[in-house]
């Protein structure tokens, strides 16, 4: 095989290498924007926002919104169904029903709203301070339990 042959042989097959590499490019593209929008879908379930204040209906429902319209295809289908479940959000209507139902003052319960959200910032994962404990080296996942030690 002669050297320009070599040549003719190596740009031949770059052109679907170079056109795989950039299937592979979208794909990973498709991959992180799903991720970042299920950060944002799982964030609007936890009980408090990044801002320390209480989550609620609302406030929840536009950022799963917001994240619907990335997390799209089949392998999703199931998480935009519960996600959009008339049901999805009534832990947290539940919640606010019966925080308005104590009886304290708005300032206590502000205060000791902020108080959990403290609590629950610096837990993290199941970290130090946290009321959960890993048991059998799991962290209450599928294959594992949480136990509660209060």
């Amino acid at each position: 095989m002669c050297k320009t042959s070599i040549i003719l042989w190596i740009a031949n097959a770059a052109g679907p290498a170079r056109s795989a590499a950039v299937k592979v490019a979208k794909s990973m593209e498709c991959c992180d924007a799903a991720q970042s929008a299920w950060k944002t879908a799982k964030a609007a379930l936890d009980l408090f926002r990044s801002d320390g204040h209480l989550n609620d209906r609302s406030w929840a429902q536009a950022r799963v919104a917001e994240a619907l319209a990335t997390l799209a295809g089949g392998a999703w289908t199931t998480v935009r169904n519960r996600l959009q479940a008339r049901t999805a959000f009534t832990f947290l209507d539940r919640l606010h029903a019966q925080l308005s139902q104590l009886p304290i003052s708005p300032e206590l319960r502000a205060a000791l709203v902020r108080l959990g959200w403290l609590r629950h910032r610096s837990w993290g994962k199941h970290g130090v301070g946290s009321p959960f404990r890993v048991v059998n080296g799991h962290d209450g996942g599928a294959h594992g339990r949480c136990r509660d030690d209060r």
